[in-house]
């Protein structure tokens, strides 16, 4: 769709440079000029091709990042789960096997001193 509102205001963008090149050179142009409404259409193809496409990109940028956010908060709690995960398997459950074993040697040797006297 911005394609085609690009093509419409280049079209009327060039029709009206015809225009005026055929002013320049004294060319009678006014049956090369329809009108609706009053309005010339080759001005009309151009202002409406830019104004539209501007609506467009306007709208399609504000739905775009409506959809990102989105994206991006689903991706942060994937992300955090992953981390969390990970950080259990790598980091916490070595350091509880240690200190799990450690209070085992611990009590062992409470024992053997305890025993010992």
């Amino acid at each position: 769709m911005q394609r085609l509102l690009g093509l419409t205001a280049a079209a009327g963008g060039i029709w009206l440079l015809i225009l005026l090149v055929l002013d320049w050179l004294r060319i009678p142009s006014d049956r090369l000029t329809p009108e609706v409404g009053g309005w010339p259409i080759p001005t009309l193809l151009l202002l409406g091709g830019l104004g539209l496409g501007l609506l467009l990109a306007t709208g399609a940028k504000l739905f775009s990042g409506i959809g990102a956010r989105r994206r991006g908060r689903r991706a942060g709690t994937e992300i955090t789960a992953a981390i969390e995960d990970g950080a259990g398997r790598l980091v916490v459950a070595p350091v509880d096997a240690e200190l799990d074993r450690w209070a085992t040697m611990a009590a062992a040797v409470a024992d053997v001193e305890g025993s010992g006297r």
